[in-house]
């Protein structure tokens, strides 16, 4: 959790480049995702039967980065409109 949760806020670091958001906002943004990467990586290695770890995600092989670098930038607008 840890390692994934240190690497997930300097992810976050890069996709804000230089833009301001909280430390708090920061914070929580990494531990959500970091939590639902966790549980479904953990989810997938419970289940009886699957023939591989991580299906082919297809358009989606970067949800976790592209969902974070939506969320902040409508953040960011609802804030400077």
């Amino acid at each position: 959790y840890t390692l994934y949760l240190e690497a997930m806020k300097r992810d976050i670091d890069i996709i804000l480049s230089n833009r301001y958001l909280s430390r708090e906002s920061i914070d929580f943004l990494a531990e959500f995702y970091t939590c639902a990467f966790l549980y479904y990586y953990i989810r997938r290695c419970d289940q009886n039967g699957i023939a591989q770890l991580y299906p082919d995600p297809g358009p989606f092989a970067n949800i976790i980065h592209d969902s974070l670098e939506s969320e902040i930038k409508e953040a960011q607008m609802r804030r400077n409109l």
